[in-house]
């Protein structure tokens, strides 16, 4: 419902009927996600450290509150994009690292998978490893029961090049170019 007020002779429009569901305690998050999976509410957060490491923290949430149950940190993570289907929550990460960094420990892009075993603890996998250079975002988005992925990078300095996944059984194929 929304409720027109009049704050210092400016009409303001406000939204009502919300319920308060819980507080995911992240500071100052870059980046927010949300999804379920088996009934179980999950936020995925991207933050940046002063010390120049970014953090990407998933939480499941119990009753009010949200717990922390994973944590990656990297200097290069800039993006994260999270969706559900079929019971089981995709986290795909943008670690942008170019060509020129020495970095192979580290993989350039990749999705973790997040499922709820028959003890109800997660299983937090990395499902799959995207190795192109200069990753600069990500997008997950499904209909009906499938689902999708794009990356977008720069390719020397060309304009931004997409490359568009669909998830066929537990791995994302590359089924068009942008």
């Amino acid at each position: 419902m929304r409720l027109n007020y009049l704050f210092s002779g400016i009409e303001v429009e406000v939204l009502q009927g919300f319920e308060h569901r819980g507080v995911v305690p992240i500071n100052f998050p870059q980046d927010i996600c949300m999804f379920r999976i088996n009934e179980i509410s999950m936020a995925v957060g991207l933050r940046y450290l002063k010390n120049g490491d970014n953090v990407l923290t998933i939480y499941r949430r119990d009753k009010s509150t949200f717990h922390q149950v994973f944590e990656f940190s990297s200097n290069h993570l800039t993006k994260i994009d999270c969706r559900a289907v079929k019971n089981v929550g995709y986290v795909a990460v943008v670690n942008s690292i170019s060509s020129a960094d020495d970095s192979s420990e580290i993989p350039s892009s990749f999705v973790y998978s997040v499922k709820i075993n028959e003890r109800n603890e997660l299983d937090i996998d990395t499902m799959q490893i995207f190795p192109e250079p200069n990753q600069i975002n990500v997008r997950l988005w499904s209909r009906n029961d499938d689902l999708f992925l794009i990356y977008t990078y720069n390719a020397n300095a060309l304009p931004s090049t997409c490359t568009l996944y669909k998830l066929f059984g537990e791995t994302f194929n590359a089924t068009d170019f942008l």
